[in-house]
């Protein structure tokens, strides 16, 4: 909720201001956990988002759902590989994929897995009632021309269908947490994995093989990392301090004669703060808000607190001796942000507890 305020604060700094000052901004931009502004080369109309990467967005944003090992405030940041068919020392069978932008987790950050995500794009000329391979990721340690003196590791194996090109084709994952958990520990100076295909018998000519027909075309890298101010804010609040907050939200409570307790639209536009050039998505969001009075009786709909119908009841009486309860949110969803950090990768994160969904009286 803190993260809503200060957006909203900026927001309205920015249009009465028209220029943003440094330190409002350098204090929203470490409320998103963000280093420093990323200043983006890339005009957003050319930029290249990776097609599942919108699809993990949409998803989450759709159904209010972080994504699979993806906490509410946890950052993805996808670098993008580039693959190698042909080099000496590799086989038909063998393609390297090499993340020449791979950047470790900030200090303070905790890495929790990562997965390895190609494109396959099968060749087949026609569809087949049976056939499939296998596709090994290797995390490639060394890399020498001679093959009997290269230094691999398996980290994950998965089956591929070769029966309709168009069935086929598509996005494949792979679990390299184990690789990437190397490259952080260890900062070697190259980071590669080795993907090996399976050959595939032939029906009816024991003893021949072929090589499956097709390329990985795209690879990515999803790192999920969980930050250090997410991590912290696991830890439940004392009483004492739930107590401090409520006083003080009662001392700086607005009254709002006549208007009873509901939610109400409150936009926050990323143009309004001159960030549109590396936010991605969304282009804004309602973050709506709760205002309005809780006067005695409270109706069903406001979700009184036994506490807060009490307290009302006896505001009604004594008005001077009780304030009235708090128009406030009762229930908050997150948001997602697709967004450039400063080296220019795509990165995926949740926010939670932007949205308010509910309001009542508490």
């Amino acid at each position: 909720m803190r993260l809503v305020l200060a957006t909203v604060a900026v927001v309205a700094f920015a249009k009465a201001n028209e220029k943003l000052d440094p330190q409002v901004e350098r204090q929203l931009l470490d409320h998103f956990e963000i280093e420093r502004k990323p200043t983006p080369q890339t005009i957003q109309p050319e930029l290249e988002v990776p097609r599942h990467f919108l699809e993990d967005y949409n998803v989450q944003n759709q159904f209010n759902k972080p994504g699979e090992f993806l906490g509410p405030a946890n950052p993805i940041s996808v670098p993008k590989g580039r693959i190698i068919k042909h080099a000496r020392g590799l086989k038909a069978t063998q393609s390297i994929v090499e993340f020449e932008n791979f950047h470790a987790p900030k200090m303070g950050d905790q890495f929790q897995a990562a997965h390895l995500k190609v494109y396959w794009k099968p060749k087949l000329s026609i569809k087949r009632k049976k056939g499939a391979f296998k596709v090994k990721v290797f995390d490639l340690i060394r890399f020498k021309k001679d093959p009997d003196l290269m230094i691999t590791s398996l980290h994950d194996i998965k089956k591929f269908h070769s029966k309709d090109a168009e069935l086929d084709e598509g996005w494949y994952e792979f679990d390299v947490s184990g690789a990437v958990a190397r490259w952080i520990a260890k900062k070697p100076k190259n980071h590669r994995f080795l993907l090996e295909k399976s050959t595939m018998k032939v029906k009816g000519k024991p003893g021949l093989k072929i090589v499956p027909v097709g390329e990985f075309t795209e690879a990515y890298l999803n790192v999920y990392v969980e930050s250090e101010k997410h991590r912290l804010s696991r830890t439940k609040r004392s009483p004492e301090r739930r107590r401090t907050r409520n006083k003080k939200q009662h001392n700086r409570r607005r009254k709002n004669w006549n208007v009873p307790c509901k939610r109400h639209s409150m936009y926050i536009d990323f143009a309004e703060v001159g960030w549109s050039d590396w936010i991605v998505a969304p282009q804004g969001f309602d973050a709506f808000k709760c205002q309005g009075e809780c006067r005695f009786p409270l109706s069903d709909h406001l979700n009184g607190t036994n506490h807060a119908i009490v307290q009302t009841l006896v505001n009604s009486v004594q008005p001077s001796l009780v304030p009235q309860a708090c128009c406030v949110p009762t229930e908050l969803s997150p948001i997602s942000m697709l967004y450039l950090d400063e080296f220019e990768t795509v990165t995926l994160k949740n926010y939670d507890d932007m949205v308010v969904e509910g309001c009542g009286c508490r």
